[in-house]
């Protein structure tokens, strides 16, 4: 069990916040309220902090980019066939995808993946949890919609097989449908008889539950006429209609507040890139919103990077959208618009543990993240990808040294976790305030140290590196400060090292070392050799 105590709340079921607790167990919220009962579980004190539901993108198309890769990740548009209905997204995602880990310590925990627009029908989508090694095991639920596109994409894809107009286009996806009518009729004619059965059709089976209404279509549409003519043929057809993008929908806002369909804005940000995209704006969200529409914000990843999806809000709240609208439009609606809702979306008792816990405001660049749970479950923070001269792949490193000071011993305690970024390193000194955390995440290192002489800062003393001779490409070579890279100061009685973000450790203990060094061979103070682990996973 998990207790996550003193947060304020942001349910996005009600607009007041309130502080209290959230006991969470067996991946689920348990119980909210003041002052639960703690005992025998782990305790989270977010006091000061607040607590939002896991962020939700409605549409994107992670886990089928490949990242950084190019054409041999690229699995989320077919090429081959216009018409592809028999598609499914879950065939081609991959977990391994480092998009995954960066949209989840982002606080998004949530999202619906699946086909691009190439197509005029295109396959299946899926929601998905970013964490895990098998996508069998992060369905949320599949398949909750077939994605069918309207506009320039199938135009473009496909102008030397047949469609060269928006009426082609529409023309297509009337054919799958009334084919996919009429295999229907048959087979429910032949009942059991197995002799009457039409031969088998995979493009007709598979939009068979768009039929029953058991899934919707997930209809790409930027401009206006497109959004119509999507909602003209899901009218026609009696099949249920979400909206993606609705670039222009700002420009028939009242119409759509009519129809009630749930509309997926975005991506919004960046320049028009083709001419559907002249007209977007991040008004939109808020003037839907205000219209009464069911809105959701989207990234479309990798148009706009997954993990920015917490900024997008952000950026429509600066755009006149209320801040409450806002919330829900990357929570519970999108929950609702892909149909899990019953799930995720909201902080509320019975629901998955999908918790984010902020320093600050979520959709301000200024707000910090500092818990992410999925499921109840810390999410652990990984690079994929480390630099091989910096970083010890797939190994735990572990040292601590101990000095003394003034008489006092201090214990240096340097550490990092598995696929992590998330680097710790813990400073205890007896009557004194030398206790602090370092991570790159936050970019800041403090070493609170009674009595120190700053004006020794920069003056480094060059140590063997014997620290990180478990590995030879885990060294820095020749002990570099790597001049314009980190940054060092004091403020108060402490000294920092600063630096960006990034997975070089070694380096990071090695600078730590150097510095401590320095510090307190100026007051006659004495540095132990270190003890270190290295522990093979």
């Amino acid at each position: 069990m998990i207790c996550i105590k003193n947060g304020t709340l942001h349910t996005a079921v009600t607009r007041e916040t309130f502080v209290a607790d959230i006991l969470i167990d067996n991946g689920k919220i348990v119980t909210i309220g003041k002052h639960i009962s703690s005992e025998n579980a782990e305790v989270i004190d977010v006091t000061g902090l607040h607590v939002y539901p896991g962020f939700i993108d409605a549409h994107c198309h992670t886990g089928l980019d490949g990242y950084g890769i190019g054409y041999e990740g690229q699995d989320y548009n077919e090429l081959n066939d216009p018409v592809t209905p028999q598609v499914q997204a879950i065939d081609g995602l991959n977990p391994f995808d480092p998009c995954m880990n960066m949209a989840a310590k982002a606080g998004v925990t949530c999202f619906a993946t699946g086909p691009g627009s190439s197509n005029s029908i295109g396959g299946t989508f899926a929601a998905i949890k970013p964490v895990g090694t098998r996508i069998d095991n992060m369905i949320v639920k599949f398949p909750i919609a077939m994605k069918c596109a309207f506009g320039e994409n199938p135009k473009r894809c496909y102008q030397n097989q047949g469609i060269s107009s928006r009426m082609t286009t529409a023309s297509k996806i009337r054919e799958a449908l009334n084919t996919a009518k009429l295999y229907k009729a048959k087979k429910e004619a032949a009942g059991d008889d197995i002799s009457k059965l039409p031969s088998y059709d995979q493009k007709s089976e598979a939009l068979i539950p768009v039929l029953n209404r058991q899934i919707p279509l997930k209809a790409h549409a930027h401009q206006a006429n497109d959004i119509f003519t999507a909602i003209r043929i899901a009218k026609e057809f009696g099949v249920g209609l979400t909206l993606e993008h609705v670039t222009e929908g700002h420009m028939i806002a009242n119409e759509l507040a009519k129809e009630k369909f749930p509309l997926a804005v975005g991506p919004t940000f960046g320049h028009a890139t083709k001419f559907e995209l002249q007209n977007k704006t991040w008004e939109t969200p808020g003037i839907l919103a205000k219209a009464g529409c069911h809105v959701s914000i989207i990234t479309d990843a990798p148009v706009i990077p997954l993990h920015h999806l917490p900024l997008c809000a952000g950026f429509a709240i600066k755009a006149g959208m209320d801040e409450f609208d806002a919330l829900r439009a990357v929570t519970i609606n999108p929950a609702e618009h892909i149909g899990i809702a019953d799930r995720v979306g909201s902080l509320e008792e019975g629901k998955d543990a999908d918790i984010v816990i902020v320093d600050g405001n979520p959709f301000d660049v200024t707000g910090v993240i500092r818990h992410v749970l999925i499921d109840g479950k810390k999410v652990e923070w990984y690079f994929l990808h480390f630099p091989e001269n910096h970083f010890i792949y797939r190994k735990r490193i572990f040292f601590r040294f101990t000095a003394a000071h003034n008489g006092l011993p201090i214990t240096i305690t340097c550490y990092s976790g598995v696929f992590s970024e998330k680097y710790f390193s813990e400073i205890n000194a007896p009557n004194s305030r030398i206790r602090s955390v370092f991570s790159p995440v936050s970019s800041l290192f403090l070493m609170p140290i009674p009595d120190a002489n700053f004006s020794t800062l920069n003056r480094f003393e060059t140590v063997e590196n014997d620290i990180f001779s478990l590995h030879q490409t885990a060294k820095n070579p020749g002990n570099q400060r790597f001049p314009g890279f980190f940054k060092y100061g004091s403020e108060g009685n402490r000294i920092y090292v600063q630096s960006p973000e990034t997975p070089m450790f070694p380096c990071f203990l090695n600078i730590i070392r150097q510095n401590f060094t320095a510090l307190l061979s100026e007051q006659s103070s004495q540095i132990y050799p270190s003890q270190r682990d290295n522990v093979q996973l």
